[in-house]
């Protein structure tokens, strides 16, 4: 016998039913905030459901015109749902925020004795800085809520030394720390000046950027970290780097000085052989001296390029990757800016100075083989001058293994639809690519 569409609608909502609270709401957990607030219209025993999820995860707000509606964003969404939360503990807080709502925030996740905990500042202003010092009370006030803390990422934060600290001694069960620091020029006491993390158990993945008033990193007998970030340090920052036997991933990010050149001079030569992921942005003033240094186990090399119209050597990258004895994938990104005489801390036209200058000294430069096992190829970014060109006819021509060469056009990137462009990048690539088996993509 046909069962009617009614009787089937009240066996699914019988079969539901049967479920207990726990069940619907690790269900509901996995909807987006919106979507699981909508679940409470459903039945009366769904209305406060979704007052008890675990991960609270806020979509980044969009289409803001000011700071009012973004602070209307937060009062009418974030706060309301925090205020009307009922669970005793959360598995992630993800959220941007403000001044305002800040300490809100940190104390609610450390409350619910969060494992992540994510808190992004939206601020423009000279007051919007979030001062995690002002919140040094809550952390002492609440320990137990870092015990379970596994990730935790700051953006736009000013942290001290001692808050750095407290962090730390307190999160032990802390792998990942993300924190992206911003400073008040009144408040020269509260940057970050030192970080020192020895001996902690868990730390897998370390990120600190805009730390423009960071005199030295201490990292010792920290023996899970797997990967380092930093970002747009303070010029002469020292980087002491012992016994982090699993540290495979570096990221850096410099466009003032040869800070990442630097960095590798006093790395241990032990500490570099294990490096299988390098990821530099840079200018092309400190790669040229790159050639010094060796990396046998880098199988993944990622550089984002600063370029400008002055004369691009380009070929003062040919060092690093060939340096890369076992690389396997190279990805490189071009980044246009009109000059980088301001960005590396030049006078007007000295950049284009040294420039010639390299190219005269390097004319005849005989490069090394690329790694044999260089198979994939990606370039970013390609605007078609001859720069581009001759580093990407070089990579093709030198080699041998090269299986896959993407390439994603500039225009691309800036989402506009000039064939003309289009056609001139295939017209390149077509050129210097002489052998059948390489699979090409243009983007």
């Amino acid at each position: 016998m046909k069962k009617s569409s009614h009787n089937l609608h009240e066996n699914d909502e019988d079969r539901i039913g049967q479920l207990s609270d726990d069940i619907l709401i690790s269900v509901i957990s996995r909807l987006t905030i919106r979507e699981a607030t909508a679940t409470s219209i459903l039945s009366t025993r769904w209305r406060y459901l979704h007052t008890y999820v675990t991960y609270l995860d806020f979509p980044p707000p969009s289409n803001f015109s000011g700071e009012t509606s973004f602070q209307n964003y937060v009062n009418t969404v974030v706060d309301r749902v925090l205020d009307s939360h009922k669970g005793a503990r959360v598995k992630a807080l993800k959220v941007d925020t403000n001044n305002a709502s800040f300490d809100k925030c940190l104390e609610f996740a450390l409350t619910k004795e969060a494992e992540t905990i994510d808190i992004r500042n939206r601020g423009t202003s000279h007051d919007c800085f979030l001062r995690l010092a002002s919140n040094l009370n809550i952390i002492r006030l609440l320990p137990a809520g870092l015990k379970c803390l596994e990730q935790l990422s700051l953006s736009n934060v000013i942290v001290n030394d001692q808050d750095f600290e407290l962090l730390l001694s307190n999160s032990l069960a802390l792998e990942s720390l993300s924190i992206k620091c911003s400073y008040d020029k009144c408040t020269y006491n509260k940057y970050l000046k030192n970080v020192k993390i020895i001996g902690h158990p868990k730390l897998k993945h370390l990120d600190i950027s805009c730390a423009w008033k960071l005199e030295s990193i201490e990292i010792r007998d920290v023996i899970n970290l797997v990967s380092l970030k930093l970002y747009e340090v303070r010029i002469g920052c020292a980087l002491q780097l012992s016994n982090i036997p699993n540290f495979i991933k570096l990221g850096y990010i410099e466009y003032y000085d040869d800070l990442a050149n630097k960095l590798f001079a006093r790395m241990p030569s032990c500490i570099r052989d294990q490096l299988q992921l390098l990821n530099l942005s840079t200018t092309l003033f400190p790669v040229m001296d790159y050639e010094m240094f060796e990396f046998p186990n880098v199988k993944q090399l990622e550089l984002t390029l600063i370029m400008s119209k002055e004369p691009n050597c380009v070929y003062l990258v040919h060092p690093l990757i060939e340096s890369c004895r076992s690389l396997e994938k190279l990805k490189i990104e071009f980044t246009w800016r009109e000059s980088v005489d301001k960005m590396s801390g030049l006078e007007k036209g000295e950049a284009s100075k040294i420039y010639h200058e390299l190219a005269s000294n390097t004319y005849g430069f005989k490069h090394k083989k690329l790694s044999p096992k260089l198979k994939e190829v990606e370039i970013i970014g390609y605007l078609g001058s001859r720069s581009e060109l001759e580093l990407a006819s070089y990579i093709i021509k030198n080699a041998a293994s090269l299986q896959e060469l993407i390439v994603v056009t500039a225009f691309n990137l800036r989402r506009e639809n000039d064939r003309i462009e289009f056609d001139f990048a295939r017209r390149d690539f077509h050129r210097i690519i002489t052998l059948p088996e390489i699979n090409f993509f243009l983007f």
